[in-house]
């Protein structure tokens, strides 16, 4: 009998994204074929937000939520299945790019514009792409030097803030182009709209520029690039500047980001999913920063590389992946006044057994990686050995798809860049443990989705859940007093102690994620969709552990529910109409100074587009239009150096109602 060719390249080694054959794309679509769990975000969804840079993506997706870390900074951070953003794995081309100091802030360094279309996977997703990934993974494609585009440019304008992108591609010949990138973004008047007496964004000045090559040779492939960013950011007190009679707090940020990469793929003789590549990538950062009196400053240098091989066993139904991965980096931070030095070498060997029992994706489907690492991290960690075993499932029959999984994950966390935005208070920091913490932990989800046409239009539903207990975590605890914020790290010798495996099962911390959804075409050309998101987020209670080291509390600004409305109308000549809604439930706050959870809030955008290929699409917008604000982020501002001053706890919308307005314009190439 001979051998039926099936394409199993789930994770493709260089462009993991795929295309949906589909008459009018809706924007985010569930993949069916995929054995993860994954949402495919196109351009046509990512333009029915400001969309402003990657974190402001998805401000129409219910999987993530975006807030501020302070009142301050303007810096956002997402967070998936109930963790904050440094507990997923993002990639470019599904090669590693944010960590360390741009753990947080590198969010900021990826405009919107730029984004071509972003996959999210929920859970930890293929041993391939690294050991991280402990709430998913983020994979964004940028606009590619392959297009039908020659330029393209976008303005946007919003409340004092005025952003430029202009790209443009070179076709050297029929296998080699280019293209090169500028952003420019500019915050150049004082807003502040709560008459507190600080600024709601800071003043700022961005600049990114990239240039990005790329070769398709007839059995090879190549990519390369370098990018430099540049920020400089002004905030805190509105009177900056200005000749004042007493003391002001103030913060200033500038950092200098500096990326190359590279990838080379060969495709080996004898069919599909036979492959060799490589991924290398370079980092430079330095950061310096001021908050109030409070200095936080970094250097960090980071090389990456990988080898992968891809190949079938028997036949294209059964993929083996392997390889050799390295991550060598050098981060200095002086944070709080601890030195949070972190050198490392972590090296790695994987491989991964991928099952596919038809081309549609019909039937039972398996993904069975592991890896093992060997991590050298600070002085007082010393070296460590990780085995990291992942398995993923998925059945279709018909219109149903079923998903689950199991998979083991660690990180190394960067305490002063992971969370900078508690620097925002005068708060004294007591650091228990190690200044390199590593965290650990097992996920499990399960998922069930359903895509068929009703009444000539798809109807798309999906249910998810998932669970991840974590062995080690740190522990961010605000709860003792209004004057000091105690970080505790893997490592402390007050760490809880498990007289057996059913005290560890129950008293481990643990995020809980359930999610339900769906959309569909209710009336003509206008897709209405709906989602419910559930979370539970625990911790250990560092205010009971003498008394009850098992104890565990509530995390502070965890959103146990959320609902999620928004639809959109593409109209036949070019209008376009988007209506979100998310109504966010009350929050936990911290025990003492605060109330006991902040309110209920609901934020309503809408956004109204026309295209036309004379000039291109012009787009005004609404955010916040309920107008929904924290009236007092800023606690102690008027003597924040005598007495109690905090920033950092925010729970909602520090700017009201804003209008924007923007034009982008695609320019192609003669035929």
């Amino acid at each position: 009998m001979s051998a039926q060719v099936v394409d199993t390249s789930s994770i493709e080694l260089f462009e993991t994204l795929e295309e949906v054959a589909i008459d009018r794309d809706p924007g985010v679509s569930l993949s069916k074929k995929a054995i993860l769990s994954q949402e495919l975000i196109s351009e046509v969804e990512l333009r029915k937000a400001a969309c402003c840079d990657l974190s402001e993506s998805f401000e129409t997706n219910a999987s993530i939520s975006a807030s501020f870390t302070d009142a301050v900074t303007g810096t956002r951070q997402i967070r998936l299945l109930g963790l904050e953003g440094p507990y997923a794995l993002y990639t470019r081309g599904n090669l590693q790019t944010m960590g360390g100091l741009s753990s947080v802030l590198g969010l900021a360094l990826i405009p919107g514009a730029w984004i071509q279309s972003i996959q999210l996977t929920k859970g930890p997703g293929s041993v391939v792409n690294g050991a991280g990934a402990m709430s998913g993974q983020i994979n964004y494609e940028l606009r590619p030097s392959f297009t039908e585009q020659k330029a393209h440019f976008n303005l946007f304008a919003g409340p004092g803030r005025f952003e430029q992108n202009a790209i443009y591609t070179w076709k050297q010949s029929k296998r080699w182009s280019s293209n090169v990138m500028v952003h420019g973004r500019q915050q150049l008047f004082r807003w502040d709209g709560n008459n507190d007496g600080y600024l709601d964004s800071p003043l700022s000045q961005h600049i990114f520029v990239q240039n990005a090559w790329k070769h398709n040779g007839k059995f090879s492939e190549a990519q390369f690039g370098l990018k430099a960013s540049a920020i400089k950011n002004i905030g805190g007190s509105a009177l900056y500047g200005y000749p004042t009679l007493v003391p002001i707090w103030s913060h200033e940020l500038q950092t200098n980001r500096y990326e190359l990469w590279a990838k080379r793929g060969y495709f080996l003789d004898g069919g599909i999913n036979r492959s060799i590549g490589t991924q290398l990538s370079a980092v430079y950062q330095d950061l310096d920063s001021y908050f109030g009196n409070r200095l936080f400053t970094g250097k960090e240098q980071r090389l990456y590389g990988n080898l992968i091989f891809q190949d079938n066993i028997f036949d294209t139904r059964h993929t083996l992946k392997g390889g050799l991965d390295f991550n060598n980096f050098f981060i200095h931070q002086d944070m709080w006044g601890y030195n949070g030095d972190n050198d490392g070498f972590i090296t790695g060997i994987y491989g991964e057994y991928s099952y596919v029992n038809s081309p549609d994706g019909e039937g039972l489907s398996m993904i069975l990686g592991q890896r093992y690492d060997r991590v050298m991290v600070g002085p007082r960690v010393g070296s460590n050995f990780y085995y990291v075993p992942r398995l993923h499932l998925k059945y279709n029959h018909n219109a149903w798809s079923f998903r689950s999984q199991a998979s083991y994950s660690y990180r190394v966390a960067t305490l002063g860049a992971e969370y900078m935005g508690y620097m925002a208070n005068n708060r004294h920091v007591l650091l228990e443990g190690n200044v390199v913490p590593i965290e650990s932990g097992t996920t499990y989800g399960v998922g069930v989705a359903w895509n068929k046409d009703v009444l000539y239009k798809e109807l798309q539903w999906y249910a998810d859940i998932y669970y991840t207990q974590f062995d080690s975590k740190v522990v961010v605890d605000l709860d003792g007093s209004t004057d000091t914020m105690r970080i505790e790290t893997p490592g402390d010798p007050y760490s809880r102690q498990y007289d057996n495996i059913g005290q560890m099962l129950m008293y481990s911390p643990y995020s809980l994620s359930a999610q339900l959804g769906g959309q569909y075409e209710l009336f003509h050309r206008t897709l209405v969709k709906v989602a419910y998101r559930y979370q539970d987020v625990k911790q250990r209670d560092l205010n009971t552990y003498r008394e009850n080291p098992l104890a565990l509390e509530e995390v502070i600004l965890n959103v146990p529910h959320l609902v999620y409305v928004g639809a959109s109308y593409s109209g036949r000549k070019g209008m376009g109409i988007e209506i979100n809604a998310t109504y966010n439930s009350s929050q936990r706050l911290p025990d003492v100074g605060y109330e006991n959870r902040s309110p209920a809030f609901t934020m309503l955008n809408g956004q109204i587009s026309k295209d036309s290929p004379a000039f291109g699409q012009i787009y005004v917008g609404i955010q916040n239009a309920l107008n929904v604000r924290q009236l007092n982020p800023v606690v102690g501002g008027d003597l924040p150096f005598d007495g109690r001053f905090d920033a950092s706890v925010v729970w909602g919308p520090i700017m009201g109602r804003q209008i924007y307005a923007g034009w982008r314009y695609d320019l192609k190439f003669q035929e």
